[in-house]
């Protein structure tokens, strides 16, 4: 018997070959509702104050609109970007740019990962 070839096609046939048919047993990693205020988001925290978790968070909604988005491939995109998780609720057109404070889950991000045949994250 040849050994299958690694494809995307033969990953997702041999996940649901486990599910469907639950011939082999299987132990899966997965956590979720990870505090990214603890643990970290994987991206990094605004120098401008455009989250939450930043050390000099702009609590003043109204000062979010002067603030230009950076140029992309620029050294602050990946900082300062409304497209940064921990960035979005505070971007110019979000109401939860109102909300003073952290909430996890609401205006601080969360983080969920899983291995692989993980469920979950899929859904």
């Amino acid at each position: 018997d040849e050994p299958k070839k690694f494809t995307p096609e033969n990953l997702e046939r041999e996940y649901w070959d486990i599910v469907e048919t639950q011939t082999q047993s299987i132990d899966v990693d997965y956590g979720n509702d990870v505090d990214t205020d603890s643990f970290g988001s994987a991206f990094p925290l605004s120098d401008k104050g455009r989250s939450v978790n930043s050390s000099n968070f702009l609590s003043q909604s109204s000062v979010h609109d002067d603030l230009a988005e950076p140029a992309f491939g620029s050294d602050d995109y990946y900082k300062e970007t409304f497209w940064n998780l921990n960035n979005i609720p505070n971007s110019p057109y979000s109401v939860l740019r109102h909300l003073k404070i952290g909430v996890n889950g609401i205006n601080v991000p969360w983080l969920y990962f899983g291995c692989l045949f993980s469920t979950f994250c899929w859904h």
